[in-house]
């Protein structure tokens, strides 16, 4: 056979291929096609359809309602910051001694934390305790009033004071008598009279002093007293109050999260020491007007700090009725408690605030629920038929609805293979069912 023969039969036999394939295409039947609506437990609100009326049955999961209480939350970002926080810093610029704890340590409530050069404060304190008691000693005095010895001193000076008074009378009268005869000068006699009030006004001033010692310190004088020993009790406690502030101390308890100091430096007016208390953290986060209202003081929430993988419970302590500062939220002030103090400051939490809440109420899964011209109806499955009920929401979140009215506690509705049924339509309940 001849290269020209073998092309000539390859083309008859593609040609004899090619029809008898279209002929098979052509008078094959159509394959039949089927479509069958979705039945899954997704919990997406669809719309019924009618279904075959020549079916016998349509297969369906139910949920049934229960009464509960509901509750509806949004989650936000927060904060957490300790909830106590103090800042040291000292007035007296002196020369540290003494650094009892380190950064990181825990310390108590008035633990000695710094302590500074006291050779000073302790000459002032037995200066101040010394002029107190020179104090104490003057105001006991006037206030007992004198010694019988002061008495008797002073009563031998009245006595001596009146013999000379009575000696410069006589001679005065001598010296007068002297000078009417012309036996003296003048001058002589107005010596005399000189001596003789001279005499006068020692007898007085002997005799108001013995008056004054008998009758005791004036009053005057006795609260002049009083005032001197009040100063010096004053400068005493300034004293030990300036001895006191060089021990530094813990106001609060908690740890020392930041330190300025070192043995043998001079304190600076800086920030020397801040103690941190994490045993109770509090959390801010800014809300939209959207919900604020919603929001409650004293209301449960709960943190999640994914970086230690761990969830707290905490209220809210505190709602802003301002928006913040450069925010157009509304700034809301949460605590929790970290006995084990595994929350630091600074870490970020996911907070879930209940939004909305009803108790003993009948809730049922929003799998249930199909939607048609804005209003709720279910599917009640009983005896083995679905019945369609028109019910109303009164609160829903993405997992549940509340019913307020069309549903009773323990009924079972459609939920897998809702979108299937009709009103009166058999069903078969396949395993499932959960609330």
């Amino acid at each position: 056979m001849n290269k020209k023969t073998i092309i000539v039969l390859t083309l008859l036999l593609s040609l004899v291929s090619f029809n008898f394939s279209s002929t098979f295409f052509i008078t094959a039947e159509p394959a039949a096609v089927y479509a069958q609506s979705g039945g899954g437990g997704g919990g997406g609100r669809g719309q019924g359809v009618e279904a075959d009326s020549d079916a016998a049955s349509v297969a369906v999961e139910t949920v049934e309602s229960f009464r509960g209480d509901f509750t509806d939350e949004i989650t936000v970002t927060a904060k957490a910051e300790a909830k106590k926080e103090v800042k040291i810093t000292s007035d007296i610029r002196d020369f540290i001694t003494s650094v009892n704890y380190q950064l990181g340590d825990e310390v108590e409530k008035n633990d000695l934390l710094i302590e500074l050069d006291t050779s000073d404060s302790e000459l002032d304190i037995l200066e101040a305790e010394a002029a107190l008691k020179s104090a104490e000693a003057d105001l006991e005095e006037a206030l007992n009033g004198p010694l019988k010895a002061e008495i008797a001193q002073q009563e031998a000076r009245v006595k001596e004071a009146e013999s000379e008074l009575k000696l410069q009378q006589e001679n005065y009268q001598r010296q007068k008598e002297l000078y009417a005869d012309e036996y003296i000068s003048k001058q002589e006699l107005e010596q005399a009279a000189n001596k003789l009030t001279a005499a006068e006004s020692s007898y007085i001033s002997a005799e108001k002093s013995l008056e004054l010692l008998k009758a005791g310190a004036r009053k005057e004088q006795i609260k002049k007293l009083e005032s001197q020993k009040l100063r010096a009790e004053l400068n005493l406690k300034r004293a030990v109050k300036n001895q006191n502030d060089r021990k530094i101390k813990t106001p609060i308890s908690g740890i020392v999260s930041y330190l300025n100091a070192q043995a043998g430096e001079k304190i600076t007016a800086d920030t020397t020491a801040i103690i941190t208390d994490i045993s109770q953290i509090e959390l801010t986060a800014y809300i939209s007007e959207l919900y604020i209202n919603d929001l409650e003081k004293g209301e449960t929430i709960k943190a999640y700090f994914n970086s230690i993988d761990q969830e707290f419970e905490g209220e809210i302590i505190g709602i802003s009725p301002r928006t913040a500062e450069a925010r157009n939220t509304f700034p809301v002030k949460m605590q929790i408690d970290n006995p084990e103090k595994v929350i630091k400051a600074g870490m970020n939490a996911a907070v879930s605030l209940i939004t909305a809440r009803a108790n003993d109420v009948v809730i049922i899964s929003q799998d249930a629920l199909l939607e048609e011209n804005g209003e709720n109806y279910i599917y009640i499955i009983k005896d083995s038929t679905a019945k369609r009920r028109s019910v109303k929401v009164f609160l829903e979140n993405e997992d549940h609805a509340v019913i307020s009215s069309g549903l009773e506690e323990g009924e079972k509705a459609a939920a897998v293979g809702k979108e299937n049924l009709r009103d009166g339509i058999k069903v078969t309940t396949a395993a499932g069912g959960e609330q």
